[in-house]
């Protein structure tokens, strides 16, 4: 089942305009390699892949892995 926060905000997130509840952690996390586990849909970890950084993203739910690399897609 999909994340709620994905959920409402799907066609913004596929659209490239995230809620301010994922871009606001963004100046919070530091570093050129990451490691996100339980990363949902993945909007945070393709956040931070688009700035520049190798990020290792893990979820065990098989629907939010599909989603997440649907996103990554992108």
């Amino acid at each position: 089942m999909k994340s709620l926060a994905y959920r409402n905000n799907e066609a913004a997130i596929l659209a490239g305009n995230p809620p301010e509840k994922y871009t606001r952690l963004l100046p919070y996390i530091t570093g050129d390699k990451i490691v996100e586990a339980g990363s949902a849909e993945g909007v945070l970890a393709c956040l931070m892949a688009k700035r520049g950084a190798q990020v290792t993203a893990i979820e065990g739910n098989g629907e939010r892995h599909a989603d997440a690399m649907r996103l990554a897609e992108q």
